[in-house]
């Protein structure tokens, strides 16, 4: 060993210091001025793998770099930086063994000054941190080949590290990713959220969510990210994961776009499908019903045989036409049930009378077949039933010549403590019979026996399959039974509410679509008529050109505002699509601004779901479908006449409720009248405190839930303008409109209850 010299006295002014950095467990060199080693102690000799002190003193420190005079001189100008105002200074760096061996070490600088106050040398300690790079190294290829996004950035959202997927994403390398900020790669649209972001990270030490960013080349990408933030040497440090959602967004943006391309498509069937419908019921309003006119006139064999063949193709026109659009509301799910009060004898005998020239002209008698244990009132479709029942009586009336036909209904079971019951109804012919081989395809679209059969009896092979789906859609079932040359037997059930107060017992034979009315007296009764369309005007003045009543006319809603103006009618038949104002607009202004309460009836050939709803919403009191018969106008303004009588000789103000549709659904029986309105009075206003609490919360389930259950009241009380509100509510609520359409509408609806219960004190004398 050299003996101790100037620096050494610097580094070890006594004894104690000498022992102290002899015997330190940490590798210490003191390095003069020159960069060369004066003094080791033994632990440096053990790092370094020297077996003698004079193998390393007077080595330049330089020498046991790895790299040599590359980290010598980094080492240079990172002391140089904080010897500026430091008195030590530290770096890492690879460092060389005696034996060639590489290990990492930190290294820890003090300065050394003479009594002048010169740097005289300076004593550093040097840590073997191998086994830490090694860790940093296996966790820095972790972070660099992760397949996830990963960043770590300072409190200013300065890029601090990214990995390689990071890099590739962005389209940057790592060197230009450093340093910058992260906002400077958002999207322009996103820039204020990146503020939030920082805030949210500091003040919350975490924040997640989705960053929308973008690339080197303008391309777009959405991050979903997770990122925390921890102390690191005095500095908060942000980490960042996040994995690439791009693709996800893009498939829901493509979603939503196909669904409303859908809706959209959807839309255009149903415009398309109202217009078709109008414009072929409108023409076949005029044929039908001039084909009844001449019908009725004095014709010899030949011509009524030419007249009864165009009624006949006309209404297999009609049918083909009803099939259709039935079809197309069952397939895009847009049916919808109603619950109306149905007296099942009635009704089944109802539709016999309906079909009963049809069948004499096929030689044919139809027989009723109704159980004694028939509830004489059940809650349900009814015109539902009515069309399933229509069109299995007319198809064994078209398979079926000479022969007999059976059509009846039977209580098959009833779920006591449920309120439900279910009706089976049967309709067996003689007819023709079906194919053993076409019993399982009888129920698909399109399906015919054969086509001898389908040029023969005519038809599109619609029916069938709609009659199934409608009874499957009220958790019924059909059945067939047939055999070739011996007729058919046609089954199904469904299940019906029932509210105790129906009794079995026989029916009266009637008419349960219409009360049982005689033509009216119309003689001296004032009907305006409006109509567009010269054709249908026509029709409708022939229709009434025996009746007595007044007929004036309106070529649009524009003339019959100003003619309701200057008059008082009976009677207003509003047709509803018309050029300048349509009936619509029309019926608004003349109960809006006119106030005038003159019953409506809507006429149009309009004939999709919601279409009645609509017109009744709009201030109508009731509904005819294009085409119609002679008998039907008839009957339906004999309906509103006597219920203009009734409103008037009850109370002037009974203005909500329709009488007919009162008295039809209790069968005329006041103490089930009496006992209806005692429990529309106590079970109402609970519903519609519900009803508010919802439209106040905008809790579109509730909405829809209550207004599909208070509209069936008020249905059967024959409120239809209340009705019509519950109805739109119902839709807007399924569709989640705007929650200021459906307060308007249940404002409008407060109303209407308080005329309502006043139209009943009336009625029931308190």
């Amino acid at each position: 060993m050299k003996p101790t010299s100037g620096i050494f006295q610097y580094l070890m002014p006594n004894s104690d210091y000498k022992t102290l950095f002899e015997d330190a467990p940490v590798a210490y060199l003191a390095v003069n001025t020159k960069g060369d080693i004066d003094h080791v102690n033994q632990a440096a000799l053990n790092m370094f793998g020297y077996d003698h002190k004079e193998e390393m003193e007077e080595l330049p420190v330089m020498n046991l770099y790895a790299d040599g005079k590359k980290s010598g001189d980094k080492a240079r100008r990172i002391f140089t930086q904080y010897l500026l105002g430091r008195t030590q200074a530290k770096m890492e760096t690879q460092m060389l063994r005696k034996n060639g061996t590489i290990f990492w070490a930190s290294l820890h600088v003090n300065i050394i000054k003479d009594h002048q106050g010169k740097i005289s040398a300076s004593r550093v300690a040097v840590i073997d941190i191998t086994d830490r790079k090694k860790t940093e190294e296996k966790y820095r290829k972790l972070f660099e080949e992760s397949i996830g996004l990963l960043c770590t950035h300072d409190v200013a959202g300065h890029v601090l590290s990214v990995n390689r997927a990071t890099c590739q994403a962005l389209e940057y390398d790592a060197e230009e990713l450093q340093g910058r900020c992260i906002g400077d790669f958002l999207s322009d649209d996103t820039r204020d959220f990146f503020n939030q972001y920082l805030q949210e990270v500091l003040v919350r030490q975490r924040s997640e969510g989705v960053m929308k960013m973008k690339s080197r080349t303008g391309k777009i990408l959405y991050w979903k990210y997770s990122n925390i933030s921890h102390e690191e040497n005095g500095q908060l440090i942000v980490i960042g994961t996040a994995i690439d959602i791009t693709e996800l967004i893009e498939r829901e943006k493509e979603l939503k776009k196909a669904k409303q391309q859908a809706e959209d498509s959807v839309r255009i069937k149903d415009v398309f499908l109202s217009n078709m419908s109008h414009e072929i019921r409108t023409p076949l309003n005029s044929i039908l019903g001039f084909a009844d006119l001449i019908s009725q006139t004095r014709l010899d064999k030949k011509q009524y045989e030419y007249a009864s063949i165009i009624r006949d193709s006309t209404e297999n026109l009609i049918t083909i036409v009803n099939d259709i659009l039935d079809f197309s509301k069952i397939e895009s799910g847009q049916i919808e049930f109603q619950e109306d009060a149905i007296n099942p004898g009635e009704l089944i005998h109802s539709v016999i009378t309906m079909l009963s020239n049809k069948a004499l002209m096929h030689g044919n008698k139809v027989v009723e077949k109704k159980s004694r244990n028939l509830p004489k009132i059940v809650f349900g479709d009814r015109v539902r039933l009515t069309q399933i029942l229509i069109n299995l009586l007319n198809n064994a009336i078209k398979f079926t010549d000479n022969g007999t036909i059976e059509v009846g209904a039977k209580l098959l079971q009833k779920k006591s403590g449920e309120g439900i019951v279910t009706i089976q109804f049967q309709v067996k012919d003689s007819g023709i019979g079906i194919p053993e081989d076409k019993l399982q395809t009888i129920f698909e679209r399109f399906a015919q026996i054969d086509n001898q059969h389908s040029r023969k009896y005519e038809g599109v092979g619609l029916g069938l399959s709609i009659v199934q789906r409608l009874i499957e859609l009220q958790d019924g079932a059909i059945r067939v039974k047939s055999q070739v040359g011996e007729g058919s037997v046609f089954e199904f059930e469904l299940p019906y509410k029932i509210d105790g107060r129906s009794t079995s017992s026989k029916t009266k034979p009637g008419h349960l679509a219409w009360p049982d009315i005689d033509v009216p007296d119309l003689k001296g009764k004032r009907i305006l008529l409006v109509d567009d369309n010269r054709m249908n005007r026509k029709l409708v003045v022939a229709y009434l050109a025996d009746t007595g009543a007044e007929l004036d006319v309106a070529i649009n809603g524009k003339v019959a505002v100003s003619m309701v103006k200057d008059n008082d009618y009976d009677v207003i038949l509003m047709d509803m699509q018309m050029p300048e104002m349509d009936g619509y607009e029309a019926t608004r202004v003349i109960r809006g601004k006119l106030k005038r309460q003159t019953p409506i009836i809507a006429m149009t050939a309009h004939a999709l779901s919601g279409e009645r709803e609509k017109c009744i919403a709009a201030g109508m009191n009731e509904y005819l479908s294009k085409p119609f018969r002679r008998d039907e106008l008839l009957m339906m303004l004999g309906v509103i006449l006597q219920d203009k009588a009734a409103s008037n000789g009850k109370s002037k103000t009974t203005l909500e409720i329709k009488m007919s549709a009162l008295e039809e659904n209790t069968l005329g029986n006041d103490e089930v009248l009496n006992e209806l309105i005692t429990i529309f009075r106590e079970d109402t206003p609970g519903e519609l405190q519900r009803l508010k609490e919802a439209v106040q919360k905008s809790d579109y389930e509730t909405i829809r839930q209550v207004a599909h259950s208070l509209k069936s009241s008020y249905d059967m009380l024959g409120a239809k303008a209340a009705y019509g509100l519950l109805r739109e509510m119902e839709v807007w609520a399924s569709d989640k409109e705007p929650i200021p359409g459906i307060k308007a509408n249940l404002n409008e609806l407060l109303k209407k209850h308080v005329q309502v219960m006043n139209d009943l004190d009336n009625i029931s004398g308190k």
